[in-house]
């Protein structure tokens, strides 16, 4: 069958929309409503939901099938869906297609979770509709709370949203009457706590180490003037001057990094601190040891539960 022009327009549409073109848009395109059931038959076009189809010969990815439930739905990629599509700690691999809409009920469509929202900001993530970051990690915490954190801290390392902002953003929701606020509040409250947020999926992991074995908590993103500058020190506790540090590096790297941290660890040494380096797998693997090397640090009785 000869491409015409209405072809051609619908072709160029559906490459800006991750190969997807409404029903509506078809008709706007020049197709009639027959020339439309034609290319379906002909399976030209496969009906992705309701009014929306995809062009043939594009095989489907994740953003693919959010973008067809948000052309179906009119609404915006909510929770976990929208974390994964910032890209936040911790939310890559998310699975379900999540939508939510303002008015009266949620969208129902197959293999999507359809969630209503009061007061919805939009915004976009290349060309998909998505809630605001603020809004995404509200919808996290409540669905995913164990991986709420780390994009929290994500989210603020990156500059999506502020801790000021967050908590305007708190407070209007539950102004509103806005249920499952309390988890993303507990996470915020946390955050001007501790001093700052962690910038590593490790750091995550031995913020979370620290609190399972009931040490002191620490500052975060603590930082000391030292002679020749100041250092970012990942969790701190500095009326003890400890410093306990997340080494990412699996493998030991070049000379040149080791000396690095090696001179980093000096001055610190140098201006009365005490500095204990933990490893990824250390953590996984050597927790006791791992446990025993900070309680030392601290000057604490070890187990904690004895002291």
């Amino acid at each position: 069958m000869a491409m015409g022009d209405a072809d051609l327009r619908v072709g160029r549409l559906a490459a800006g929309q991750h190969s997807l073109v409404t029903h509506s848009q078809l008709l706007g395109a020049g197709l009639t409503a027959p020339q439309i059931d034609h290319r379906v038959r002909r399976r030209v076009l496969l009906s992705a939901h309701r009014g929306v189809y995809r062009m043939t010969g594009v095989r489907p990815t994740y953003e693919s099938h959010v973008m067809a439930a948000c052309l179906a739905t009119g609404g915006l990629a909510s929770h976990g869906c929208a974390a994964r599509l910032f890209g936040l700690r911790g939310f890559h691999g998310w699975k379900p297609v999540e939508v939510a809409v303002s008015r009266r009920r949620a969208p129902r469509l197959p293999g999507v979770v359809g969630h209503r929202i009061r007061g919805l900001e939009r915004t976009r993530v290349g060309v998909i509709p998505v809630v605001m970051p603020a809004e995404a990690l509200l919808g996290a915490a409540a669905t995913a709370s164990q991986l709420a954190e780390g994009a929290v801290n994500d989210a603020l390392v990156r500059g999506l949203v502020s801790l000021p902002g967050l908590v305007r953003f708190l407070n209007r929701r539950a102004a509103c009457g806005r249920d499952l606020v309390g988890r993303l509040r507990q996470l915020v409250e946390e955050q001007i706590r501790a001093g700052g947020p962690t910038e590593s999926w490790l750091e995550d992991r031995l913020v979370e180490f620290l609190r399972q074995q009931s040490f002191p908590s620490p500052r975060r993103c603590y930082r000391v003037d030292l002679p020749g500058g100041r250092v970012r020190l990942d969790t701190a506790w500095p009326d003890l001057l400890v410093n306990v540090e997340a080494d990412g590096r699996l493998w030991h790297t070049s000379p040149r990094d080791r000396c690095h941290d090696a001179a980093r660890d000096a001055r610190l040494n140098a201006a009365g601190w005490t500095v204990v380096r933990v490893t990824w797998l250390q953590l996984t693997e050597e927790p006791q040891d791992v446990a025993d090397r900070i309680a030392h640090a601290l000057g604490l009785a070890w187990p904690l539960a004895a002291a």
